[in-house]
């Protein structure tokens, strides 16, 4: 009963894990580069008008879609990034960053398809993201790989197991969490 509530803890609203379960979505303009190229990669050559408002359409349009907790973006020049925390607890928003990042997508390739430039390409990917501790940097970092492997394992390990692990010392399942 111990290690279930050790378990549930890790995933309890709000909580702040060092490691986190993460998705990104990259988006870029397709053909941006030749159409730079074309005012020799100098934005105030007028033979880079057309790229100049291109690019300008293009952040405008990540900016309406961007907000700060439901689809936080970077942008910079033909390229942004839309990022989100996964919820261990809850698949609605791994569904509601797919849905608002879509949503995105399509709008850019609308806009820019009209026109009549080629539109954009957008990779969705999902992965493990480290969290620093702005507190303590320097234990930020600290064993990240073993605990990774730690949390994948804990379906199919016992407790005990989990306490006689040794990576440099040894690492109780308690002190994975922190």
């Amino acid at each position: 009963m111990r290690r279930a509530t050790q378990l549930n803890s890790q995933f309890a609203k709000g909580a702040r894990r060092s490691v986190e379960v993460a998705c990104t979505g990259w988006i870029d303009l397709l053909g941006y580069g030749a159409m730079i190229a074309r005012g020799a990669f100098n934005p105030t050559n007028p033979e880079a008008e057309c790229a100049i408002k291109r690019i300008r359409q293009f952040h405008e349009i990540v900016r309406s879609h961007s907000r700060r907790i439901y689809l936080p973006t970077f942008v910079m020049n033909d390229g942004g990034v839309v990022y989100r925390d996964l919820s261990p607890r809850s698949r609605s928003v791994t569904y509601d960053f797919v849905t608002r990042a879509l949503k995105l997508y399509v709008e850019i390739n609308l806009k820019d398809r009209a026109e009549g430039h080629p539109g954009a390409r957008m990779v969705i990917a999902a992965g493990f993201r480290a969290r620093r501790n702005s507190r303590r940097p320097d234990k930020s970092t600290e064993r990240i790989g073993l605990r990774i492997s730690i949390r994948s394992s804990v379906g199919c390990c016992s407790a005990a197991s989990l306490r006689s692990r040794r990576c440099g010392r040894i690492l109780r399942a308690s002190n994975v969490s922190s």
